[in-house]
């Protein structure tokens, strides 16, 4: 069977657009190579495989261009601005739902090549945009963190909630930008009640690579709890939820020096969280917290701070709960929710949280 002549017009006219490299046709499908190095086939014959896509005529006319727009606005004499704008793009999904398959498929090949030309190393957003955010967030209701009496780290909220972006603002996650997980986002991304944005990209190539965004407002919620009034030593500062709690709250925060807070610092922490901090010495403070980022006991390095705090917290996962707390007899048990699956699919057990011990 010969291949359709509106597949034939539609690849002779995709390969007039800067975008594409080279296209070629097969007995089943149009090959299209782009400049963001991905190669989409679209089958006019049989079934398609995964990350293919099956098309008609209608699907593969090509009409108005999708803009892709600055997520913030820029002040062009503020170069603070500048830097925290560039690489925030957005796409509105009105365009997507009133144009064809073909026009979406080349503004999300266009997104990803904007996006990996800029490159962008680390996170960063408009600092007048941030200190609205944090406004928000000190005026937001931290008891919603509590689900079944447990501190939930993983709580389903809205997007709308900016705690990501003010947590990335002074403690960049480590992201890899690679093109094809961010054409398979932006694809899901537009059937789904998210923005077609960078944040929705950052957010979900975390989420890939198995990395652990922790929400501060949970962490919020229990310092809250724990009438924390005469600050806070923290002995692992390095994914700064705490320190953003801290900020929040209007806690003094005491850490141990790391590259990451030091980065935070450069990133003017203090000016737009408002955060009161200082390196960690011989200070007396209320709590004394070494959480080793939910990941294992650890109160290796609490001696030399006990007589300096009235209470330590440390982290024990669920299944060496009841070891710990006979061996080190704790006075009070928190419990937390502090894995993925633990914050979406909580169940009413006693084995399901995690937990907080304190002395």
């Amino acid at each position: 069977m010969a291949v359709p002549l509106w597949i034939k017009l539609a690849a002779s006219e995709l390969v007039r657009y800067k975008l594409v490299t080279g296209a070629s046709l097969h007995p089943r499908y149009l090959a299209v190579r782009y400049k963001s190095g991905l190669t989409d086939k679209y089958y006019f014959k049989g079934r398609p495989p995964n990350l293919s896509f099956k098309v008609d005529e209608s699907d593969m006319q090509i009409g108005s261009e999708i803009p892709i727009e600055r997520t913030y606005e820029m002040d062009p004499l503020d170069k603070d601005e500048q830097i925290g704008c560039a690489h925030h793009l957005s796409m509105d999904k009105k365009y997507f739902l009133a144009g064809s398959l073909i026009d979406g498929r080349l503004a999300i090949h266009r997104f990803i090549t904007i996006l990996l030309r800029s490159r962008p190393a680390l996170e960063q957003y408009p600092q007048r945009k941030v200190k609205q955010w944090v406004e928000s967030l000190r005026e937001f209701n931290y008891s919603r963190m509590i689900s079944s009496d447990a501190f939930n780290f993983y709580r389903q909220m809205s997007y709308k909630v900016p705690w990501r972006q003010v947590l990335w603002q002074f403690f960049p996650p480590s992201i890899s930008y690679r093109p094809r997980s961010m054409a398979v986002i932006l694809s899901k991304a537009v059937d789904k009640r998210v923005p077609l944005d960078t944040t929705t990209i950052n957010k979900m190539l975390l989420s890939m690579a198995r990395g652990r965004t922790l929400n501060p407002l949970a962490y919020c919620a229990i310092l809250d709890r724990l009438g924390t009034q005469d600050g806070v030593i923290d002995l692992h500062p390095e994914r700064g939820y705490k320190a953003i709690a801290c900020g929040l709250l209007g806690i003094h925060y005491i850490y141990r020096e790391c590259d990451e807070m030091t980065r935070a610092l450069d990133r003017r922490i203090i000016d737009i969280l408002g955060l009161s901090c200082e390196p960690l010495s011989d200070q007396k403070a209320d709590i004394l917290l070494s959480d080793a980022h939910f990941e294992r006991f650890d109160i290796s390095e609490t001696g030399p701070h006990l007589s300096n705090v009235n209470t330590m917290v440390a982290y024990a996962p669920r299944r060496y709960r009841l070891e710990l707390t006979a061996r080190h007899k704790p006075s009070r048990v928190i419990k937390v929710l502090c894995r993925y699956k633990q914050g979406r699919k909580f169940k009413e057990t006693a084995e399901d949280p995690d937990f907080l011990l304190l002395w």
